[in-house]
């Protein structure tokens, strides 16, 4: 349920986001985690809309007492930071925020995300993205395009960051708060066989780099109650973002099944699965998230390899519904619709980037193909 609190480990608690039924009515919030050690309350995430924000500080209160209080941010998406000025309404001695260097421009969310929509532009043409039947709306766009081509580009941009961006709000992300990791250089952390990078608050918080869902994407480590937070390094889509790095999301999650295995990791919380993992349900979502991209992966250059001239993204998105008999294809189109309309197309675009194919042509009618072949 949105904003439940949840005890996921002594002094420690999960508040559970929303998945949204439509992105366009309803926001995706980020589930985040808050977690005491001696005087410290560590803040990880604070989600979106007043609802969560309620819910935020009912869970700080809970865990009193402490006199510190430190905000951590896993990244700068608008899904797990608007609340960030909860920092000002928990009362403590002392208060902290943290995020890396590289998310804090990100705060700025319209431009960030307009940004997003300008890039993935150059691939397909928006009003394209989303498919039917969430698509018949978008696709009223496309005879303006051949007269005001740049217009509609501009236009389509601002209705969508809107539409969106309203749904988070309030949006307040404590910019004049926010300091960043790399304020201390990072360093190995003292996780027993793995070469994980990051910082270590006083030992209760590992923040490790993991960078895989954005460039300034963290996860989180408490060590003393066997806490892994990997916020949305468990996110379905492995390519969602320009800055999306898949090999990444993969090394992070291979490290996440060695810990496990080590015995260093009870409950392991992501930040839009609504859920807590334990024992084996650990495993079997790692797996299930590597095995599902992999497959994706496969059939997209399976599709191209029959077609070596190359294809735009929307014929790959057609030729890949053939494959929904495949129960991994078959996830993909249902967690895209009504959920997430368009997301695919982008997750197709970026992860054929990162294998390697080359895309040419005009912008948003970009052909796909494998360097090298003809």
């Amino acid at each position: 349920m949105f904003g439940q609190l949840h005890e996921i480990a002594n002094h420690t608690l999960f508040v559970e986001g929303l998945e949204p039924s439509l992105i366009l009515k309803e926001p995706d919030v980020a589930s985040a985690v808050l977690h005491k050690s001696g005087d410290t309350l560590y803040v990880m995430d604070t989600g979106a809309t007043p609802v969560f924000r309620a819910r935020m500080i009912e869970a700080a209160e809970r865990l009193r007492p402490f006199d510190r209080l430190v905000l951590l941010n896993s990244h700068a998406h608008p899904d797990h930071t608007p609340n960030n000025s909860v920092l000002h309404e928990i009362p403590a001695l002392t208060k902290e925020h943290y995020i890396s260097a590289v998310g804090i421009p990100f705060l700025d969310y319209a431009a960030r995300t307009k940004a997003d929509f300008a890039g993935i532009g150059e691939y397909y043409h928006l009003e394209d993205g989303p498919g039917l039947p969430f698509g018949l709306i978008t696709r009223l766009f496309k005879p303006f395009r051949w007269i005001y081509p740049d217009l509609i580009d501009r236009h389509f941009v601002n209705f969508m960051v809107s539409r969106v961006m309203s749904k988070f709000r309030p949006l307040e992300p404590s910019l004049e708060t926010a300091t960043p990791f790399e304020h201390t250089p990072a360093g190995p952390l003292p996780i027993q066989g793995l070469a994980l990078t990051g910082w270590n608050l006083r030992d209760d918080v590992y923040v490790i780099e993991s960078r895989g869902h954005t460039q300034d994407s963290v996860s989180f480590y408490l060590p003393k109650v066997k806490v892994l937070f990997l916020s949305d390094e468990t996110v379905t889509w492995f390519n969602c973002w320009a800055d999306s790095s898949a090999a990444r999301v993969i090394r992070i999650l291979e490290a996440t099944l060695a810990m496990y295995h080590a015995g260093m990791v009870d409950v392991l919380i992501g930040g839009h699965q609504q859920d807590q993992f334990r024992g084996a349900a650990i495993p079997a979502l790692i797996h299930r998230l590597i095995d599902n991209h992999q497959t994706l992966v496969n059939t997209l250059e399976l599709i191209l390899a029959e077609h070596p001239t190359g294809l735009t993204v929307p014929q790959i998105y057609r030729k890949l519904s053939k494959f929904r008999s495949q129960p991994a294809i078959d996830g993909f189109f249902r967690e895209e619709f009504p959920k997430m309309p368009g997301m695919l197309k982008t997750a197709i675009t970026y992860a054929l980037l990162e294998a390697g194919f080359t895309a040419e042509g005009a912008p948003g009618k970009k052909r796909f193909r494998r360097l090298g072949i003809y």
